[in-house]
This record gives C-alpha cells, sequence and structure tokens, in this order.
C-alpha cells in the first residue's frame, strides 16, 4: 500500500518512471492487487512506451473477473483506448460513473474522451464537473493535466477568460509549473495581452533552466507557444533557428517540419525535416502522420494513404486529427 501511494504521488507529479517503480514493488508485494499493475499501463502509456504498456493490459485482462467491480470497469475501459474506439471508451466510463458517481479521475476522463472526437462543449462540461468535486474535496489537487487539458479545451472554444481562470486555480495547486505557465502565455499572446504574456514567458524559461533545460532549446518550447497562439511568423523563426542549433535532434526536426506543413508555410522544406526525423525513428506514428499530411497536400494521395494508414496501425489510441485525415484522403481517391 506505501509503494502504490507513493507512485500515484509520482504520477501526479508526471514522474512516471518513478510511479513504475512504486507500482511494480506494489504488485511484487502482492499479485492479487491488481490496481497498481493496471495503472502500470498508464504510466507507461504516458512515456510513449506503448509496447510495455500493452504488454501489461493482455496480461492481466484475462484476469478481469477477479477484480473488484470499479477495476473491471476501468480495465474494459482501458482496453477500449487501445482497441482505438473512443466511443465505447465513454460508455465504459459512463458504467464508472454509475458505480462511483463522485469519481473525479473518471469524470475528468469521459470529459478528455468527448475532447478527443472533438466534442469540446460535452468535454468542457465534464471537466467542470471534475473540477467541482474536486472543489469539494478541497480543491487542492496536484495533477497538472487536470487543469492543462480543460484549459486548452476553453482555449479552443475562445472562452479566454475560463482558460485563464482554470490555469490560475492550476498553478496555485502546482507552483511555477510549466505545462501551466505555458498555458498562460498561450492564452495572454492569443488576447494581445503582450505584458502580461512576458511575465508568464519569463517565468517558463526560470522555471525550465531550474530543472536543467538547455537555453536554445527553452527557446524552441518558445516558439510553440508562439505557434500555438495563432504567432506564426514568430513561432516559425524559432522552430528553424533550433534546427540549425539541432539538426539531429528528430523531435525539433519533427515539430519544425509538422508546422511548416500544418501551415502551409514550405510543404516541401516541411516534408525534408519529417524525412530526417524518420531516419532515427522510422515506425513513429506521429512523425509518419506527418509525412501522410504532408503528401496530401503535396496531392499524393496514394502514397499518402499507404503513410497514414501505417502510422495509423502503429498509433496505441485513437488520434481525431489522424482519424479526419485518413478519411479526407479516401474521399479523394474515390473521386480520382
Amino acid at each position: 500500500l506505501k509503494h502504490f501511494i507513493q507512485g500515484w504521488q509520482s504520477f501526479t507529479k508526471t514522474d512516471y518512471p518513478a510511479a513504475v517503480e512504486h507500482w511494480t514493488k506494489a504488485y511484487s508485494h502482492d499479485s492479487s492487487f491488481y490496481t497498481p499493475r493496471a495503472m502500470l499501463i498508464y504510466a507507461y502509456g504516458n512515456q510513449g512506451l506503448t509496447k510495455e504498456a500493452r504488454q501489461i493490459l493482455f496480461e492481466i485482462y484475462p484476469e478481469i473477473e477477479k477484480m473488484p467491480l470499479l477495476g473491471q470497469l476501468w480495465l474494459k475501459y482501458t482496453k477500449s483506448v487501445y482497441d482505438k474506439d473512443p466511443h465505447t471508451s465513454i460508455r465504459s466510463l459512463e458504467e464508472v460513473l454509475d458505480a462511483e458517481p463522485y469519481f473525479r479521475g473518471a469524470t475528468w476522463q469521459i470529459g478528455w474522451e468527448y475532447s478527443r472526437i472533438h466534442q469540446f462543449e460535452k468535454a468542457a462540461e465534464y471537466f467542470e464537473k471534475a473540477l467541482e468535486i474536486d472543489r469539494q474535496w478541497g480543491g487542492t489537487f496536484g495533477w497538472p493535466a487536470f487543469y492543462t487539458t480543460p484549459a486548452n479545451i476553453y482555449h479552443r472554444l475562445g472562452n479566454h477568460k475560463r482558460e485563464k481562470e482554470i490555469l490560475e486555480l492550476g498553478l496555485r495547486n502546482v507552483p511555477e509549473n510549466r505545462s501551466m505557465l505555458r498555458r498562460l502565455a498561450i492564452c495572454a499572446l492569443s488576447r494581445g495581452s503582450s505584458e502580461e504574456a512576458e511575465e508568464y514567458l519569463s517565468r517558463f524559461r526560470r522555471t525550465r533552466e531550474s530543472e536543467g533545460a538547455n537555453g536554445d532549446l527553452i527557446e524552441f518550447e518558445i516558439g510553440r507557444i508562439h505557434l500555438e497562439a495563432g504567432m506564426i511568423t514568430e513561432g516559425m523563426e524559432m522552430l528553424l533557428k533550433a534546427v540549425e542549433i539541432f539538426p539531429e535532434r528528430s523531435w525539433v526536426r519533427y515539430v519544425t517540419g509538422w508546422s511548416l506543413i500544418e501551415h502551409e508555410q514550405d510543404v516541401e522544406e516541411g516534408m525534408r525535416h519529417i524525412e530526417e526525423a524518420l531516419k532515427s525513428n522510422p515506425d513513429n506514428a506521429a512523425y509518419l502522420e506527418a509525412k501522410g499530411l504532408g503528401l496530401f497536400k503535396l496531392d499524393r494521395m496514394e502514397e499518402a494513404k499507404k503513410v497514414l494508414e501505417k502510422a495509423w496501425d502503429l498509433r496505441y489510441e485513437y488520434n481525431h486529427e489522424h482519424y479526419l485525415l485518413l478519411q479526407e484522403v479516401n474521399q479523394a481517391l474515390a473521386v480520382q
């Protein structure tokens, strides 16, 4: 139980390797304690270690009947995520809430599932319910995504007032958290509040410096902030500078290439960066999706379809943008 609690504390702080260590120890002491074993799926998945996450899921799923009811329902939900079936995911989570109406995490998770299929108003409804449950419990939850994800939904809905309120609440509970400072900077830039944005950007820089981040990579991250705020020219300048400094970093190549393609700044150049990223990680679903997007914009539909289907098979969970792009490619081919 001690290791389980320590694992949860690490997880909420986004220290997923530590969560893996604690939950593995918890399960090793008591093999009938399924909860930490099941949570390992998320601890691995959030690190991008999908092979390890899938292995645990398919090891424990045959033993689902041995679990308590709530554990069974949650495991069914988890399997639906790996089956890339968001509508079943929502139904599974509704069953969880039927069994435990004040389950803050499940309420938040339904909001997340609705956001993944771009039903943002419905997502906001469940996020607000989760925030209200947390308020009733004292309002001190320390998981950054509990605040940044709803804030991002309100950003997409154009409700910057509520976006800012949620982020400020989160920042009180997790002071100087980089994810919330990042989103607050995006919010301020989107509203044209340059002084406020500079304050949050300065705090973001200091936080990242205290974490030991490279100064040039921090500027790369700030470039991404500008892009998300709709400041395309400023953001692209920072990203392209980062590529010159770190040409060997596939993630920098990918983000820059994707941005050039998505914003139609220079699709051909964007494709060159994506190809470089794929050299070091040829089975990365996100990189392949970016390549598929570039091929689509270059009207190379047959190639786009092949690449996007491969990327879809490699994804461990549903991605709505990817799904819609693949549908658009198939429709274009049908017309041809």
